[in-house]
């Protein structure tokens, strides 16, 4: 019976959630500015970018393909700013950020570059995300700035090379100049559809497309002759980028397949992980910007908190005994981080209820949440935080195992386990001060990037 009823909330669930509907494209931030530190290097003194966070959160640089833009980070700039401040930057010469003096950077020119850009900003430690072009860039930086740099992921890596014939070589920057010498419009229309997935949407191509239109002939050829440099291939970064690296790479990606970038990339560096993406190309960030913004968080290890005076480390999932552990493990690595990052949401929701945090509840959770509590009253949100203000829910003790995880898709997971609550002495219901158990079923959806409790269901554990 258990399983039928969960086979039935699956399949409601993954037809609701996965029924077509119009690409959700969220609106980009202004452009900003910051000049130049070490003009040295540059014609001209000024950096472009996008932000979008509170400045006193951890930084994420955003670093794009050779291609696109700071624009191509929109998903990100979207769904990562409640925790992050995430800065998508403009390589030199791509937007309004001036461009490099010389026409063949080097790996240590544009790892320069991107030191002078976090220098305009003020910054020193940073996260790095990078796509394709922006990935070489990031391991460029790790490797002559590695003490700046916690942690790396790459969506859609690129890796370099070592002994490139002079045959391949002008092979290359020929199929290059061909894509590139009509100009960017024509750049776009033809290139695009390789980036992506064969099945991608038009709503999606379209979008992409629109993305590569701002891109330089100039530029373009410029980070050719980089991609062709030989100072950067994995086997020698490794040798100092040893901070924990996050590989995401589509099984689709044409532009950069799996063996010859993403595999080396993960084989190579010490503390590397690689996540393979079925029917993603080569642009993850954009065709599969929810679970790439998934990975990214339990990666860097920080929960989709608004409240950053509640931030803990991540914690292995809490479960009741070694039978429910040796299960979990059995789940996929995905289902794992997900696992792991409800189970983090999870202790940050305990928190709430403790301190009596009504504003922060408000911003946690979704408009159209339902419960059904312990004595079969269906509530809703606001109803919920009534019963906060009021001293119904006021507890000493709050605490959740997890007993059963599943997940139907990409974005729908469920949550069974047992919870133990105390109501304060002083609490406004009849039960107050006296500790109880209870059983919990929740269905979690990712919407937007963030993972949000959308059912849950309580009733008191028999005895």
């Amino acid at each position: 019976m258990k399983k039928i009823i969960l086979s039935a909330v699956f399949a409601f669930f993954n037809t609701l959630l996965l029924a077509q509907t119009p690409l959700f494209i969220p609106p980009l931030p202004e452009m900003s500015y910051a000049q130049v530190v070490d003009k040295s290097k540059f014609n001209g003194d000024r950096w472009s970018y996008m932000a979008a966070g509170q400045d006193t959160k951890p930084a994420i640089i955003c670093l794009h393909g050779y291609g696109g833009s700071s624009a191509d980070w929109r998903y990100q700039l979207h769904g990562l700013s409640d925790t992050y401040r995430v800065i998508a930057w403009n390589a030199p010469g791509y937007m309004l950020s001036d461009e490099l003096k010389t026409d063949y950077p080097t790996c240590k020119d544009y790892a320069d570059a991107l030191a002078d850009f976090l220098n305009a900003l003020k910054l020193d430690k940073v996260y790095l995300l990078g796509n394709s072009f922006g990935s070489r860039v990031s391991q460029c930086f790790a490797y002559h700035y590695p003490e700046r740099v916690i942690k790396m992921a790459f969506a859609g890596p690129s890796a370099g090379k070592k002994n490139i014939s002079y045959e391949e070589r002008e092979r290359y920057v020929n199929m290059r100049y061909d894509q590139i010498k009509d100009g960017p419009f024509a750049f776009a229309s033809k290139r695009v559809e390789a980036l992506l997935a064969l099945n991608s949407s038009s709503e999606l191509i379209e979008l992409a497309r629109k993305g590569m239109r701002g891109v330089s002939p100039r530029m373009f050829m410029r980070g050719t002759n980089f991609m062709m440099a030989e100072d950067h291939y994995p086997e020698k970064i490794a040798t100092k980028a040893t901070m924990p690296v996050l590989v995401m790479a589509g099984t689709e990606d044409r532009v950069s397949p799996i063996n010859l970038n993403a595999q080396p990339i993960a084989k190579t560096f010490r503390n590397a992980q690689l996540e393979i993406l079925n029917g993603i190309g080569h642009l993850p960030h954009l065709e599969a910007y929810q679970k790439v913004n998934e990975m990214v968080r339990a990666f860097l290890g920080e929960g989709s908190i608004a409240d950053s005076r509640l931030k803990r480390e991540p914690t292995e999932p809490r479960v009741s005994n070694a039978n429910q552990q040796t299960s979990l493990k059995s789940l996929s690595s995905y289902e794992n981080q997900v696992l792991r990052h409800i189970d983090s949401l999870i202790q940050y929701q305990e928190q709430l209820i403790l301190k009596q945090d009504t504003t922060a509840m408000r911003a946690f959770y979704p408009d159209d949440m339902i419960i059904t509590n312990p004595f079969g009253q269906m509530i809703g949100k606001e109803k919920m935080i009534e019963r906060v203000k009021s001293g119904i829910i006021q507890y000493s003790r709050f605490e959740k195992n997890i007993e059963h995880f599943a997940m139907e898709g990409d974005k729908v997971a469920i949550v069974v386990g047992k919870e133990r609550v105390t109501p304060t002495p002083d609490a406004n219901r009849a039960d107050a001060g006296k500790p109880h158990e209870r059983r919990f079923t929740e269905v979690w959806v990712l919407r937007d990037g963030r993972w949000q409790r959308l059912i849950r269901h309580a009733s008191t554990a028999s005895q």
